[in-house]
């Protein structure tokens, strides 16, 4: 309590009971008021209020990242004081706490129940906390030897960046105390942590003109704060600090909301509670320190405005579950649709969703592990002359033939090189169209490589619901972005049954898609580009019962031309009516010949990551010749007959089947027999489709 205070206080009592003789008894009881046992009392009893009233007006979803004002400013001031007045204050929060720890049965804060974190919430919005936590978070960050924070700051000076990343597990090996008040009470907690940061980076700046936003950014909270954002997540967790992670679906414009900034004050004890703000100031009629009714007061600030971004994330591709994230600051167009990111944030309650207002967010990478074992293995695999033959031979093992086919999708998971110079995108991955009537296990076949893939979205022609494939600009209050299948499986490969059932809108959009990698929208006044870098594998019914090799190809799709061109490798599965096939060969999936389905998706990944194979100069010239005898020889009239006119674009795909056979080999460069492979492979499904 400020001496003016105090002053004001003892007038108002001397004036009120005209007792003269007990003003010196006057004069000392709100300061043992504020620290006997009598507090710490009120603070367990919550002061009279229920759990709800509590929880309405000491856990808002707000922050407090502007400058505070004279009366925020005094829990600053740990660096002006004299000595005695710091050990005081330290001996004040000691007692504060071990009379939490008292009252709960020996829990230390960072391991407290529900209720020992509801009591942390209540004291943390008191000075002498707030004075604890700075002094205490200061004393981290000087800490440069132990934990590299003064490089950390350097480093954020000179590129003039505002977040400072602090790992959780460094907090609570320093002070247990600070990491529990963070985790229940993360919003007052960061608010004093960026508020010594600012002063830290202010005496460490080199350059005047730097950002001095500085924004405190919590990594490696552990796994066992993982909490989903769905509808029917866990409310016990509410205004925490949660970590959760998923696929972005969808993402806003660049919103605002208007904040007030406010403060609580009583009139009877001069105890002052905040700063809050929010988008509308709440009442209270207690006090939670004194009991009085109605000596409350809130003391209003002025409005100001916060930027944010909503994002929805989906934490499974496969289900419709998503939760909101709310983006604020530099977190604003970090992510987009089709990103898999990592969040670490404060759980809010938004209607009867929850929302995670984000503190720090990663992009992960979807890429799997490889370990010393299994490289062992992959080099062991590589050496064998057959490897080609083995990795086709070990997809969909219970479906007996329709090796052209397993050749394709084997051909589609490696893709070829990704040539890119300046704003001229040249795609590598391998677009592989499937024709057939339903009872040709194509559908089947997709299921069974799907499990092989790195990263796969399952759809159908119809796409998602309300998106199509490739996504929308849904309308309403607050316009979203959202991402349909294809940008989903980005880096990866998108499976589609039913391709002929799409959309009129996505037929007239898709070409972009297959051949260029990106999806444009019109978004917030301009065009927004999505990445969709995947290969296609789609497949569609012929119109007729079967698929007769006498009629034109394009009377038997109901696919657009152009659409069509932009597919590499076309395989038509014909239902022939052959007694030699009904007790055929198939093969046992514990055959030692077939590659386990975890050792081939790893091969891949490993062959993905490492393997950049290209052409050399005397293939070129094969391509070169190869060129114009499709255009003038018998495979033209052939190709001429089903209007599968031969284009320059083959040639590109040859190129980059080239380059995928050349990694299922993990080799370097592209030889002629890749080259042979892949022309052989283009013959047989493409123009020989008749």
């Amino acid at each position: 309590m400020e001496v003016d205070e105090e002053t004001d206080y003892k007038k108002e009592r001397e004036s009120e009971k005209e007792e003269e003789e007990r003003e010196s008894e006057e004069e000392e009881e709100p300061e043992e008021e504020l620290e006997s046992d009598d507090y710490v009392e009120n603070v367990v009893l919550y002061g009279g209020f229920s759990y709800d009233q509590v929880r309405e007006h000491f856990n808002d979803w707000s922050s407090c990242e502007e400058e505070m004002d004279e009366d925020e400013d005094k829990f600053m001031e740990w660096d002006t004081g004299e000595e005695e007045e710091e050990e005081e204050e330290e001996e004040e929060m000691e007692n504060i706490i071990l009379n939490l720890i008292t009252k709960t049965g020996g829990c230390s804060p960072v391991t407290a129940s529900e209720r020992v974190a509801e009591l942390i919430k209540l004291n943390v919005s008191t000075d002498a906390v707030k004075k604890f936590i700075a002094r205490k978070f200061c004393d981290f960050l000087n800490s440069f030897r132990d934990f590299g924070h003064e490089q950390q700051i350097k480093t954020i000076n000179s590129s003039n960046k505002s977040s400072l990343e602090i790992d959780y597990k460094q907090i609570r090996s320093f002070s247990s105390d600070i990491a529990g008040f963070l985790v229940c009470a993360p919003k007052v907690v960061l608010a004093v942590m960026e508020q010594v940061a600012r002063k830290l980076f202010a005496d460490h700046t080199t350059c005047r003109n730097r950002n001095q936003d500085v924004y405190v950014r919590i990594s490696e909270l552990p796994l066992s704060f993982y909490n989903r954002i769905t509808r029917l997540s866990d409310s016990s967790n509410l205004y925490t600090m949660v970590r959760t992670g998923g696929v972005v679906a969808g993402l806003s414009y660049h919103l605002s909301i208007e904040f007030w900034k406010y403060m609580y004050h009583c009139d009877e004890c001069k105890e002052k509670f905040g700063p809050y703000q929010n988008s509308y100031i709440k009442r209270i009629l207690y006090c939670p320190c004194c009991e009085s009714l109605g000596t409350v007061k809130v003391k209003q600030g002025k409005p100001f405005y916060q930027n944010y971004q909503a994002v929805t994330l989906k934490e499974d591709r496969e289900t419709a579950d998503h939760g909101i994230v709310i983006m604020l600051n530099d977190h604003i167009d970090l992510a987009k649709p089709g990103d898999n990111i990592e969040v670490i944030g404060v759980l809010n309650d938004f209607f009867v969703y929850r929302t995670v207002e984000a503190n720090n967010v990663k992009l992960l990478s979807s890429e799997n592990k490889v370990t010393e074992d299994d490289l062992e293995k992959i080099d062991k695999l590589s050496k064998d002359p057959n490897i080609g033959k083995l990795i086709i031979k070990s997809l969909a093992t219970s479906i007996c033939g329709h090796e052209d086919v397993k050749t394709a999708l084997a051909l589609a998971m490696f893709s070829g090189q990704l040539n890119s110079v300046g704003k001229l995108h040249r795609r590598g991955d391998v677009n592989v169209l499937l024709i057939g009537y339903p009872s040709t296990v194509k559908s089947q076949i997709l299921e069974y490589v799907k499990r092989t893939g790195q990263r796969f979205v399952h759809t159908t022609g119809k796409g998602f619901f309300e998106v199509g494939l490739i996504g929308a600009v849904r309308d309403g209050r607050i316009p979203i972005l959202q991402a349909g299948p294809l940008v989903w499986a980005d880096m990866g490969i998108c499976f589609i049954d039913d391709f002929e059932n799409m959309s009129e809108q996505d037929s007239g959009n898709i070409d972009e898609a297959l051949e260029q990698q990106t999806i444009s929208k019109s978004w917030n006044g301009g065009v927004k580009t999505m990445d969709a870098r995947c290969s296609v594998v789609a497949a569609a019914n012929p119109s007729g019962e079967r698929y007769d090799s006498f009629k034109s190809f394009y009377e038997q799709v109901k696919l657009n031309k152009s659409t069509i061109s932009h597919f590499d490798i076309i395989c038509i599965m014909k239902d022939e009516v052959n007694p030699e096939l009904v007790h055929g060969e198939k093969y046992n999936a514990a055959d030692p010949e077939i590659i386990p389905g975890d050792l081939l998706q790893k091969y891949i990944t490993f062959a993905k990551m490492h393997v950049s194979p290209h052409l050399k100069a005397e293939n070129f010239q094969e391509l070169e010749q190869l060129y114009p005898e499709l255009r003038n020889g018998e495979l033209l009239r052939k190709a001429a007959r089903d209007h599968l006119i031969t284009e320059r674009r083959h040639l590109e795909a040859v190129r980059r089947m080239s380059e995928a056979h050349a990694k299922m080999h993990l080799r370097s460069d592209v030889i002629k027999e890749d080259v042979e492979m892949a022309i052989e492979v283009m013959l047989n499904t493409c123009l020989l489709c008749g």
